[in-house]
């Protein structure tokens, strides 16, 4: 009969949305540790969400280590952590969709700043740079051009 109590196991969709997954490397003894490497691979063969994949690797780690008030997006209140990336590389060139091409396109040395506590780690001089998060509030992927001399992006 119908409406008694189900028992065993909450169902795969349930258990997968009651999941927070991270996305990470520890594997320096046959490989560097990439984070580009590890989103795509995850991506191409697991999800095919690039913008989930990107919270995998950003936003859902801060949330495993408890300190997603702090760390993982932008927002007021948070630490300014952040890698800004040249959209003119030869991995970037022509992107239609920056998070897919970030995801799935990126590579180390496509970084050319970081920033850990509002102190700039890595410096390289180019034109156009794309500021790439994990979650804005409203598109939950923010994308924001910016110059090196600090001169406004055009459009």
């Amino acid at each position: 009969g119908g409406g008694g109590v189900v028992v065993g196991r909450p169902q795969r969709e349930e258990r997968i949305k009651a999941t927070t997954v991270g996305l990470g490397t520890d594997n320096v003894m046959l490989n560097s540790m990439n984070m580009f490497a590890e989103m795509e691979f995850a991506s191409k063969a697991f999800l095919h969400d690039d913008l989930k994949v990107l919270e995998m690797a950003t936003l859902n780690n801060a949330k495993i280590l408890g300190v997603d008030n702090e760390l993982g997006s932008i927002a007021a209140g948070k630490h300014a952590n952040l890698l800004i990336i040249n959209n003119r590389s030869h991995n970037l060139f022509g992107t239609q969709s920056i998070i897919s091409s970030v995801v799935r396109r990126a590579r180390p040395d496509d970084i050319v700043l970081v920033t850990h506590g509002g102190q700039v780690l890595r410096l390289a001089r180019l034109k156009a740079l794309f500021v790439i998060t994990a979650e804005d509030h409203k598109t939950r992927a923010a994308t924001r051009a910016q110059t090196c001399n600090g001169e406004s992006a055009p459009g």
